[in-house]
Order: structure tokens, then C-alpha cells, then sequence
């Protein structure tokens, strides 16, 4: 059977299948004017499928998509919603190629579904299932994030593949340097004041926040009450609340509205989602003002940057010097392959002492994407002192770590190039 032999609900499995298979992170549905496209992002490349849909199923995916995540399918403007859905467990060694020209791959996870009963007639309506739903051992449960956004003529589709592994990392496996511990602590043991996690798009920042909180309780078992839109990563070490703009008034739950109840809750920690504009970072600084150790994300590069977003977006200076103790600033670059890199005589020169530094094979390997697999975190983190937002101030504290001194460990531990240090860095 090929690919477009099949009806939406089969193909959705096979997207899924593939996408979990590759070890993407998201998938994207984009229609165009005559078919509609489909992409992976796979460690943070593009990687375009050979297979191209009819619009008209298209539209159907995004229905099925909407009405079994709990989304609004009259929706206009954008449908946010999770999804939960069980695939058979499959162990498949698909090569990423860079436009996936061949369609060897597609055809045998479709001959191992049809093996697997996974594409029979029966069983499409039971891949879509309840977080708590009971599966069998030859099953596995994933959660994705839905995002639907409207054009002029079509919709792009958005898939985040949520994964559960992460829930349990340690900071050191998400790529904090064991050596920075020590200040790490300093900052989850502040007693109150606003922590910022900072970074583009997919950089981690509530993976990084999620794991921060859940050492916090694991170390000190303090109470943690988090209000989110939408709940990205759910933790029974946390108490989860969810952003509600809808329906009666009485019942919505919004940023401003939800601070007094949680303050009535007695947190000790607190996570306001992520800070898109002033309401939502000033009620981050206000709980923070109170006496309680308060976590949010916002999009800046940089520890300067922040300064200068949070000024942009109409917060005061002095609301900023009395509330903000910490910024982490993180971004993710490619990993190089363990199985396949190469030493860089070339560039060993540049190093001081013994250490042999690597490259990426152009060829790669069966493990990985050219030379690179996984993705690995560079990061800069300061804790303020005495309100200061003088950038200048900021990098001669004591308590900072910049950009250029965790990349540079990251390049003798082997896992990035001494070409992603210097250009994609620095």
C-alpha cells in the first residue's frame, strides 16, 4: 500500500509513526494553493517530506486534529489545544535524508502498521486516547500540542511532541555543567524575587523551568502552584492551573484575575506561563513583590537583551531593580554524533593543554543527520545584586556565567564543534 492509497485517520498514524521515528520535535501541515506540504523539525532543521497531501484531506486532518484534542473547530483565529494518541511500539532504523527523496521510509512504516493492525478499518477510532487511558504492552501513549493558525486562503498546522522522558531529567542531563551546580542552587534557593528563563522559539525554556521547579520539590518538597496557557508539561509534583477565557464570566481564569487565588493558596514557588506582553510579566513581578520565589519565560537572546524587552514592553526600571533576583539565557544548537565525529586536527591549534576537539562527517551515520544527533544547550545565567540593571554591572558579578565559557567546556566535552563555538556563538 502507498501513501496516498490511504484515508486521513491512516495517514495521521503514519505521521505520527514517522514523526516519533525521526525523533522530531514538531510536524507542520502547511497548505499551499494546489496540495499541501509536510515538514519535520528534527534537530532544529527542516526536513521536508517527499509526500505531498490533497488539500481536501489536509482539511481533514485538521478537523479530526481539532475535534479529538478538545479543540474549537469554529475557531477563526487560532486553536490551541493537546492531543494524546497511542502508536503500536515499533523499532525502525530510518535514515533522515535531507529532502527525504525516497519513499522507502513511508512504505515500510506503513507495512509495519498493516502488520501490527494499526491501519485496519476497526481500530480508527481508538489512536486518539485519554491522558489516564490504559494501553497494552505492545502500546505507547504521546502527547502533542496543537496549534491551528488560519491564512487568507488554507491553515498551517503545528504538532509539538511533548515528551514524557523529560518530565525526569536532571539539570546536569539537560546539559547544565555540574560545575555550575553550586550557583544553580543559589538561584532555586532564593527566598523571593522573579527568576526569568530566556530564549527564542524552542529553545528549551520550559523544559529548563519545568525541571528547575521539580528539583526545587524534590530537594526541599516545597508547595508549587503553577498557572499556565496552555499547561505544556503537567508534573503531580506541581498543582496546575489553566488559562480560561471563555464562557462565563464567573468561571474565566486569566493572569490577573487567577494571582489572588493562588497568593490564597500559600505557594512557596510559583510558575506564571509564558510573559507575552505587560499584563501577564506584571503579574509575575506583583507575586513576586509578595514574598514568593517566582518563575516566567520570555522571549530575549541574551542577559542584556532582557533588560532591554522588559523596558520595551512598559515595565518601569524600578519595578524591574525590585523584583528581578536571576536571568537564564539559554539557546539550542546541534549535537555532534557520538558514533560517527571526527577529530579537527585543523583547528586543535586554537586549544590550549591536550584536549582533542571534534567535527561532524559531512556522510554521518545510521544514528544521525550529517554528523549531528540530539541537540545541546549553551547557556548565560546571572543573579543580580543589589537591583541592578546596569548591564555592565551584570557581567562583573560575581555570580554570572557567560555564553563563551559553557560553549567552551561543551567543545573539549566534545559535543559541539570548534565551528559552532566561534561562529554560531560568539
Amino acid at each position: 500500500m502507498k501513501f496516498n492509497e490511504l484515508d486521513a485517520m491512516e495517514i495521521l498514524k503514519v505521521l505520527f509513526t514517522k514523526m516519533v521515528q525521526y525523533n522530531a520535535t514538531d510536524l507542520y501541515i502547511n497548505t499551499k494553493r494546489r496540495h499541501t506540504e509536510i515538514q519535520y523539525r528534527v534537530d532544529e532543521r527542516i526536513i521536508n517530506d517527499n509526500n505531498v497531501l490533497d488539500n481536501v484531506i489536509a482539511d481533514r486532518l485538521r478537523m479530526i486534529l481539532i475535534q479529538n484534542s478538545g479543540g474549537d473547530i469554529n475557531n477563526v483565529k487560532e486553536v490551541k489545544s493537546k492531543a494524546y494518541i497511542k502508536l503500536p511500539v515499533i523499532n525502525i532504523n530510518l535514515k533522515i535524508q535531507e529532502e527525504l527523496k525516497s519513499d522507502t521510509n513511508t512504505i515500510d512504516i506503513i507495512n509495519i502498521l498493516l502488520k501490527k493492525n494499526f491501519l485496519h478499518k476497526k481500530n480508527k477510532n481508538t489512536f486518539f486516547v485519554d491522558e489516564e487511558e490504559e494501553i497494552k504492552e505492545d502500546e505507547e501513549t504521546f502527547e502533542f500540542r496543537l496549534s491551528v493558525v488560519y491564512k487568507p486562503k488554507g491553515f498551517t498546522i503545528a504538532l509539538r511532541y511533548i515528551r514524557n522522558e523529560l518530565k525526569n531529567f536532571s539539570l546536569e542531563e539537560l546539559g547544565f555543567l555540574k560545575q555550575h551546580e553550586n550557583i544553580i542552587h543559589k538561584i532555586q534557593n532564593l527566598p523571593k524575587g522573579l527568576i526569568l528563563i530566556v530564549g527564542a522559539t524552542g529553545s528549551g525554556k520550559t523544559t529548563t523551568i519545568s525541571t528547575f521547579l521539580n528539583d526545587i520539590h524534590q530537594r526541599t518538597n516545597k508547595r508549587i502552584l503553577t498557572i499556565e496557557d496552555p499547561i505544556e508539561i503537567t508534573n503531580e509534583n506541581f498543582e496546575q492551573f489553566e488559562i480560561n477565557e471563555e464562557g462565563e464570566e464567573e468561571y474565566r481564569i486569566t493572569y490577573s484575575n487567577f494571582k489572588h487565588t493562588l497568593l490564597r493558596q500559600k505557594p512557596d514557588c510559583i510558575l506564571i506561563g509564558e510573559s507575552r506582553d505587560l499584563d501577564t510579566i506584571m503579574t509575575s513581578i506583583s507575586a513576586s513583590l509578595t514574598g514568593h520565589l517566582t518563575f516566567t519565560t520570555l522571549h530575549a537572546n541574551n542577559v542584556k537583551e532582557t533588560i532591554d524587552r522588559l523596558l520595551e514592553i512598559g515595565v518601569e526600571r524600578y519595578q524591574i531593580e525590585t523584583s528581578l533576583r536571576s536571568i537564564i539565557s539559554q539557546q539550542m544548537i546541534p549535537k555532534l554524533c557520538d558514533n560517527c565525529k571526527i577529530e579537527d586536527k585543523e583547528n586543535q591549534k586554537h586549544i590550549e593543554g591536550n584536549k582533542t576537539i571534534y567535527k561532524e562527517s559531512k556522510e554521518g551515520c545510521e544514528k544521525c543527520y550529517k554528523g549531528f544527533n540530539g541537540k545541546e544547550i549553551i547557556y548565560e545565567l546571572a543573579i543580580l545584586k543589589d537591583g541592578s540593571t546596569d548591564n555592565y554591572k551584570i557581567k562583573n558579578l560575581e555570580n554570572y556565567i557567560n555564553k563563551e565559557e559553557v560553549a567552551y567546556e561543551k567543545l573539549l566535552q566534545g559535543k559541539i564543534t570548534y565551528n559552532q563555538y566561534k561562529k554560531d556563538l560568539l
